[in-house]
Formats: structure tokens, sequence, C-alpha cells
């Protein structure tokens, strides 16, 4: 079955028509399936595994793996993987320009999305594809909240080419040099997200351009009761990732914080739910905390020193059930992350 889905996803990128070249790589595979397409060549192939973002221990450790395999040369320890380049391939333009590798998105996603690495007259290039419906839509949906970004607004990816096909979509932005944050780049995020922050004056969180979207999907009536009261909540308007983690920043060498993956972008949000994200995904998807464990660990987060510091200065104050509960109510509902567990013990905790 994964075989499969992955052969689907590459005919997908091979295209239809009439052929135009066969590309080769060295396939890696991670608990079964296909994870990436390194090319021939070390240096890129290395520089293509820097696509992939480890987060937990066993990860990383794969990766560094992978890694030394490369960089001794042990070829037959990679599945070799062959595609025919069609004349209609969204890859076509790609290859004209030389050798590439590719990062395949969760084979489990419906929107499943392949990320591309090429260095072209010395310029490092990352083309995001798309080529089913959903993903598609997706890439198209992130070209444009792209696009609509403040031209000021730091940490945004330099985008270069847009494409929107009959069958496909792309867009491409110049590689970005760095790693995963650490513990210890906690403070420096805080202050990044501050700038992210619109307006001087703080306002209601009823006030803000997204809380109708959040009221209008929310059904149940102890939520309705709650978003009555916390909507009076007084805090600082900001831009939303939407899907602010760790595996979608990435930090230089002078410690400059660039995000990807701009999907879930909003407008108009609340300052604080990004950072709320990122410390509910690291415990959720890095350490394996259930529910009841993740909520803890906030709770107590937004009783500490820092916390209190960075909610006091984007407007929650000491009210940390509402920078909490909001933050679920907001992903579950208009952003469509399953956070159903979690809201159900944060029901029963606050």
């Amino acid at each position: 079955m994964q075989q499969y889905r992955d052969r689907q996803f590459l005919a997908n990128l091979e295209g239809p028509g009439g052929f135009f070249k066969k590309v080769t790589f060295r396939g890696l595979r991670r608990r079964g399936d296909l994870l990436l397409l390194l090319p021939k060549n070390r240096d890129l192939a290395l520089k293509t595994l820097g696509l992939y973002q480890p987060q937990t221990t066993l990860a990383k450790c794969f990766s560094k793996v992978v890694e030394v395999l490369l960089v001794c040369g042990w070829d037959c320890f990679f599945r070799r993987v062959t595609m025919d380049i069609k004349e209609s391939s969204p890859l076509k333009d790609i290859v004209k320009l030389g050798d590439f590798g590719v990062l395949l998105g969760n084979p489990n996603n419906s929107a499943r999305r392949a990320i591309v690495f090429q260095e072209f007259r010395g310029v490092k290039l990352v083309t995001k594809l798309g080529t089913s419906v959903e993903a598609k839509n997706a890439v198209t949906l992130e070209t444009q909240n792209l696009e609509s970004l403040p031209e000021d607004l730091q940490g945004v990816p330099n985008l270069v080419e847009v494409n929107n096909e009959e069958n496909w979509a792309s867009y491409t932005t110049t590689w970005v040099d760095g790693s995963s944050p650490k513990q210890s780049d906690v403070p420096a995020i805080l202050d990044f997200l501050n700038s992210w922050r619109i307006g001087a004056e703080a306002q209601s969180l009823n006030s803000l351009p997204v809380w109708n979207d959040l009221v209008s999907e929310v059904t149940c009536e102890d939520e309705i009761e709650f978003l009555k009261v916390a909507g009076e909540c007084v805090v600082s308007e900001s831009i939303v990732h939407g899907d602010f983690t760790p595996w979608n920043l990435k930090i230089d060498t002078k410690g400059n914080i660039n995000v990807l993956d701009w999907e879930c972008y909003r407008r108009g949000g609340a300052a604080g739910w990004d950072w709320a994200h990122y410390f509910v995904q690291s415990a959720l998807l890095v350490d394996k905390g259930d529910a009841e464990e993740v909520l803890k660990r906030a709770y107590e987060w937004g009783n500490s020193v820092q916390g209190r510091e960075y909610l006091k200065r984007t407007g929650w104050g000491r009210n940390v059930n509402a920078w909490i509960g909001t933050y679920l109510l907001y992903k579950d509902h208009v952003l469509k992350f399953d956070r159903k567990d979690l809201i159900k013990c944060w029901k029963k905790m606050k």
C-alpha cells in the first residue's frame, strides 16, 4: 500500500505527455514511506537532506546516519528510484536547470506535496509543488498568502516564481540556511513574535477580524459561554502564522528567524496564539505528551516568570486560561487542527 501511494505520487510528478528525460535518484525511505529523492551529486544530496528537519532524538539520529552514508559514498544502502519526466511534467523546467533533490510530503495527507531543492548559478532554490486537487489548492492558497503579507514583515521567504497550471501549482523561494530552534532560542522567538503585532493599542478579542470566524463555527453551549466572557479580554492584534512550530522555523548563523509554510496565515488574530501552538505542538509531537500533560505544562509555563512577562506584554495578563482556551478553540474550529482531546481535557481543568 505504501509503495503504491508513492508510485502514484511520483507518477503525478512525472506528468502526462511525451517523454522528456529520465532522472535517477537515491531513494530514502522512513517507516516504509518514500521520504527523500537524493541526486547522484553528493554535495547536492547533502543539501537536499537539509530539507528534512528532524525534531525527535530518533529522527535526528536517522538523519545523521544518512549524512554519514552519503559522505562515505555507500550507495548500496539506498534504493534506486527512476522517474520518466514527461513534456507536461511540473518538473520539466526544473530538470532543464540541472540536478535536483526532492523531499516528499506526508503520504497520509490528501494534500501531499513535494519540496524540490536545486542550485542554479550559485543560487539555492526551493520549490513547493502540488499535483493533486487538494495539494494544488493548498499550494495556491499558500502562494496567495505569501503575496499578501506586509512587505516589511520579518521572517518571510523571498518569493521568486509562481506557477498555476491546470493540473498543478507551485511556488519557488530562495533557500534559507539555518537550523530548527533550540530551547535556548525561546527568548529570541518571543521577541520575534512581538514584531508581528499590529498597531500600538490593545483591543478586545471580540473586535479582532478573526473573532467572527471563530464564534460562527462554535456550537457547544459551554464554549459559546466561554467565548462571550473571553471576548472581553483586551489583547494585542497580531499576524497569525497558524502553524508556527520548530520544524517550520529556521534560525541562521546571525540569529535571524525565518518562517516557512504560510498556508494557515491570517491577519488580525490574537498575539500569543502562535506561541501557544509552538508550545503545544512541540509537547505533543516531539515530547509525545498526552493531552493532560501538555495542558499542565502550558499552564505552568503561563504562570512562570517568562510566561507572565510574555502574556503581560501581549495583553493576556494573568488570564492563562483565556489564552489557552481561545487558542484551542480557534485552532480546532477555524484552522481545523484536531484539538478535541485537548479541548475535552481543558474543560475539566479550567
